[in-house]
């Protein structure tokens, strides 16, 4: 028999994008499109307006199919037969294109990876500066940083840009494991994963991997150190672009800093995981194993659906309230100790109907002395066929 299943009061999910300021997003929208267009020259994508360009940039493109990026003779344009340097935009576009960085230190100014593949390998560095950086424009595009000491430390020069992974409808992804690192640093210090201007175009698909990709094997997870990470940012107000993070790692005590916005998914599969930003995006959280952690509160965003099918979502005694509860198993954990006169209150304030087949669990006999409140809210109906201790 279902341990639960009851209506109770109605209340709207809440989407549109009402609050964001004209001027904020044109600054925003400029200081993007101004740096993808530096770096698209001569490219038939102009989506937005933008700020003049310097007749003065240099500009290089990966001429080459595999190879690395300090083979001088691979690079087109201004380059002069070397790599980039650090005054110098360097791009990679070509489905066929894999440019390694394996050791050594590789310098650009603006960096894109339109289209192919950048890998960061054996304790190489890349040091970028520009305004805005992109991985995704005119394809699929992937950064793989893995590794101990393998690093690409972006600099983000403009308030108002960012690392861009996924632009206008085109895909990118950023896969951190074994210890590589993505340093996210200056005014624009953003992962913005996936972007839309202000005009009705096809979605992009952003992506960020911590460790192994989602439903592969488990692997070491890297290291983003950045603020904000931006999922699914979308100019035309219509909420059509998406950003993902999936966590599929080996570490027993992962820890991921940056605040969560926009609209998107976090998948965990492997691994512990515990966040410790504040989380406001809206979308899904799914628990596929491992565990998911709430490390502080407010780590757990409340405009989120959750969907546990295995491993456990651990709200670590800080009250959340979900948009709904559904799945196939695994546990929601609303403490792991007794909270003493702490109350803990998990609120699901779901419209659709929806049942989940886990437990939901607290610390021993927490229900009887009322130290946490499990409460059912929203027109849609829930049902709980699993165990509540």
């Amino acid at each position: 028999m279902p341990l639960w299943s009851v209506p109770v009061r109605t209340e709207r999910f809440r989407s549109g994008s009402a609050g964001r300021g004209a001027c904020v997003w044109a600054r925003r929208q400029a200081a993007w499109a101004g740096a993808v267009l530096v770096m698209l020259a001569g490219v038939a994508t102009s989506f937005v307006s933008a700020p003049a360009v310097s007749a003065q940039a240099r500009v290089c493109e990966w001429g080459g199919v595999e190879g690395s990026w300090f083979d001088g003779g691979s690079w087109r344009g201004d380059c002069g037969g070397s790599p980039p340097t650090g005054d110098t935009i360097a791009w990679i576009t070509g489905d066929d294109k894999h440019v390694f960085v394996d050791g050594g230190h590789a310098h650009s100014s603006i960096l894109g990876v339109r289209r192919g593949k950048l890998s960061i390998t054996n304790g190489g560095t890349l040091t970028s500066r520009g305004g805005t950086h992109v991985v995704g424009q005119g394809g699929r595009a992937t950064v793989h940083i893995s590794g101990p000491g393998s690093k690409w430390e972006a600099t983000v020069t403009e308030e108002y840009g960012g690392v861009l992974v996924g632009y206008v409808s085109f895909s990118g992804t950023v896969v951190l494991d074994r210890g590589g690192v993505l340093d996210i640093q200056g005014p624009g210090n953003k992962l913005v994963l996936s972007y839309v201007p202000a005009l009705e175009i096809s979605p992009p698909s952003g992506l960020l991997v911590i460790g192994g990709q989602e439903g592969a094997e488990a692997i070491a997870p890297g290291f983003l150190n950045v603020g904000v990470v931006e999922m699914g940012y979308d100019d035309s107000g219509t909420e059509r672009a998406s950003g993902r993070i999936v966590f599929n790692h080996t570490d027993a005590n992962y820890q991921f800093g940056p605040d969560v916005s926009g609209i998107g998914e976090i998948i965990q599969e492997n691994g512990t995981t515990i966040l410790n930003g504040t989380h406001t995006f809206r979308g899904t959280t799914v628990v596929n194993g491992g565990a998911l952690r709430a490390g502080k509160p407010g780590a757990f965003s409340s405009d989120s659906h959750y969907v546990v099918n295995g491993g456990r979502l651990e709200l670590n005694g800080h009250s959340l309230t979900m948009k709904s509860l559904s799945g196939d198993g695994g546990e929601v954990v609303l403490g792991t100790v007794p909270q003493g006169l702490a109350n803990v209150t998990l609120t699901i304030d779901q419209e659709a109907d929806t049942t989940f087949h886990g437990d939901v669990k607290g610390p021993a006999d927490v229900f009887s002395v009322g130290s946490v409140v499990l409460e059912k809210d929203g027109g849609g109906s829930l049902t709980l066929t699993g165990q509540g201790t």
